[in-house]
């Protein structure tokens, strides 16, 4: 009797891993969407894979709503599969470039204009903003409530800032230089962090891109100032990518316009792509060393 319940007990502990196994498999598979595909996602993976690298701006989650359906196009598009790579900061991203493990990379327009000549690096395309302009703003924000009406009254408060390898990082810092105040600085992994510190009442005011706070404008928070207009971080290559490849891609990204039924895509490629100038990256640079932000 004690054989056999000890039989019965096995095999439950045994199934119940399996099942586990099973749900986790599904859960953490980012490329299961929409139903069962078993026969197209059989075809797709008898095509040559090619990696793109993305910055950790976002947390993981968000960056893999939001970068999905721009993956998913080039897949369906073109000869190729592609997929994903996400990067523990945002150097780690032109580390995996350099060495081989991924091919393409969605980078920081600083951290950009910080490795393209000592990397080789170059832009394949670049989104656009509303006017179809290849520029974006960082923006300071606060509560919605707050009598706080630009950067300069965030004197002697807190303020919460993204990665240091960020624009936004840098601007409000310098900024806080410019208004002569002094400021609390907390600094968060992400955008999104940033932005629900300000909210929660945890930083009184914080900085990041323009198109990151308007998801939450009409949500509690408000913008109270922007900072010049600065180059869109590209999608990079290096510049021994095989030609055919890299025209490939760009041919495809310039054609792409996002579906209105695609909610989770990142606001950045709301109005699509476009092939950007190296100029505007070396204008970049020399605004930022003209302010005295060292890469």
């Amino acid at each position: 009797m004690r054989k056999t319940l000890t039989a019965i007990t096995i095999f439950f502990i045994l199934t119940i891993i399996l099942l586990s196994a099973l749900a986790y498999s599904l859960l953490t598979d980012i490329s299961y969407k929409e139903g069962f595909k078993l026969k197209e996602k059989t075809i797709m993976q008898n095509r040559r894979t090619i990696k793109i690298g993305v910055v950790s701006r976002y947390s993981p989650s968000l960056i893999l709503d939001g970068y999905q359906p721009v993956i998913d196009y080039l897949s369906e598009n073109t000869p190729y599969e592609f997929s994903l790579v996400l990067s523990k900061d945002y150097n780690d991203t032109v580390k995996q470039l350099k060495e081989g493990k991924i091919t393409f990379a969605f980078l920081g327009d600083m951290v950009f204009v910080k490795n393209m000549e000592k990397e080789r690096l170059i832009p394949v395309v670049c989104p656009v903003n509303k006017d179809g302009k290849p520029f974006l703003k960082a923006v300071a924000i606060v509560r919605e409530n707050a009598t706080i009406k630009n950067f300069c009254q965030l004197k002697d408060k807190t303020i919460a800032l993204p990665s240091p390898s960020s624009f936004s990082y840098r601007w409000g810092i310098l900024k806080a230089k410019e208004c002569g105040i002094s400021v609390s600085v907390k600094q968060f992994s992400f955008h999104h962090t940033v932005v629900l510190q300000v909210l929660n009442g945890v930083c009184d005011g914080g900085v990041v891109r323009e198109y990151v706070a308007k998801e939450f404008e009409k949500k509690g928070i408000k913008i109270i100032d922007y900072s010049p207009s600065i180059p869109s971080p590209p999608l990079v290559a290096l510049s021994s990518i095989d030609k055919n490849l890299l025209q490939t891609v760009r041919n495809t990204l310039l054609k792409f316009k996002p579906e209105k039924s695609e909610s989770s895509i990142d606001r950045e490629f709301y109005y699509g792509f476009t092939v950007p100038s190296p100029k505007i990256y070396i204008n970049f640079q020399k605004y930022l060393k003209e302010k005295g932000i060292y890469l």
